[in-house]
């Protein structure tokens, strides 16, 4: 908070971007002669797989740190997911995380006051599709949420939503190397098409920005939640570069 009337953000923007290629290819599958010398090699094929959602529900008693005063009444809340990580093993999915609950009240005395709690979790799915250290892109949403108080202590319950979309890997044996010792051979072909992923990138970019609220609102004298969501507007691509433009919505 800048003298009361303005906000200084600062926020770091991360960038997923995901490649698909789509070619088709040759390749010699197999030569019937056992006379053939022969020498095979593998490609491994990436493409994307299965999206699957699941949901796990986080109930928890929240107790006011020593030095506050209980709430008397709950003005606003909101849940968000941070520390986000996961780990494949064969056909389970084990997500870690930590959620951070805010929590906006009047306390004993009247005086708006707010208060953040995190909240740890540990879930696993089952799903058949996985196998050990298969790469995921998981993303979470907040469902429903609710926050009830009873003598000072805020009892929270919120629906959290996780979805899952695999990337699918496929090995194959391929005819590399072969002569023939005795006599000349022909060669059978077959076509296929693939999609495959051709890169994972990630980028950064920091966005700064100040804030200023309107002349007819009242001071600010504390921030009890900011939230920052950025949207993709457009993607371009010129000579191997990547120009993405987009906006950030920022709620305070």
């Amino acid at each position: 908070v800048i003298n009361s009337r303005k906000i200084g953000i600062e926020a770091q923007l991360s960038i997923n971007v995901q490649v698909l290629g789509s070619r088709t290819c040759c390749y010699v599958n197999d030569v019937e002669d056992d006379a053939a010398q022969k020498r095979y090699r593998t490609l491994s094929i990436s493409e994307s797989g299965v999206c699957r959602e699941f949901s796990f529900s986080l109930d928890e008693a929240l107790e006011m740190p020593q030095g506050k005063y209980a709430p008397q009444e709950i003005l606003k809340s909101a849940v968000m997911i941070y520390d986000k990580e996961y780990r494949t093993l064969q056909g389970k999915l084990v997500v870690k995380g930590v959620a951070n609950a805010c929590v906006l009240y009047l306390d004993e005395n009247n005086r708006c006051e707010h208060n953040e709690f995190e909240i740890p979790f540990t879930e696993v799915f089952d799903m058949e599709e996985l196998t050990e250290n298969m790469p995921c892109d998981i993303t979470y949403s907040v469902g429903d949420c609710s926050f009830l108080l009873n003598a000072g202590v805020i009892s929270m319950s919120a629906q959290i939503c996780v979805c899952v979309k695999t990337e699918q890997q496929e090995e194959i044996s391929v005819l590399s190397d072969c002569y023939f010792t005795n006599a000349g051979g022909e060669l059978t072909y077959e076509t296929i098409e693939t999609e495959e992923i051709a890169a994972r990138l990630m980028f950064s970019a920091v966005m700064k920005e100040l804030l200023q609220k309107d002349a007819t609102l009242p001071d600010i004298s504390g921030i009890y939640t900011i939230s920052a969501k950025p949207y993709i507007t457009a993607t371009q691509i010129q000579s191997g570069r990547l120009a993405v433009s987009g906006k950030t919505t920022v709620y305070i």
